[in-house]
């Protein structure tokens, strides 16, 4: 089993996706421009596969989480979830 986390990547999943009162976000309020490209993220995913690793975390942050949520699981969770709650239109709000 591979857990896989690359971070935002630049893809067509804001045309699925809902904001807070479930209309179509459309738009990420993210620079598209910063985000890592979606062969980009497959070409990693493929080497992670390939030499059989069982994590592979691609951005800093990603693994700062990971090893914050070996120490404090609880206060992890809730620093995520207010992270994500801040952009715009994010249905966590």
């Amino acid at each position: 089993m591979l857990v896989f986390a690359p971070g935002y990547t630049d893809s067509n999943v804001r045309k699925a996706a809902l904001t807070a009162d479930g209309t179509p976000q459309g738009e990420t309020p993210l620079k598209e421009e910063k985000l890592m490209s979606a062969e980009t993220c497959a070409m990693h995913l493929a080497k992670a596969l390939a030499r059989r690793k069982s994590q592979k975390i691609l951005t800093a942050i990603g693994k700062l989480t990971v090893v914050a949520h070996n120490l404090f699981p609880r206060l992890t969770d809730r620093l995520t979830y207010s992270y994500i709650a801040r952009e715009a239109g994010s249905p966590f709000k």
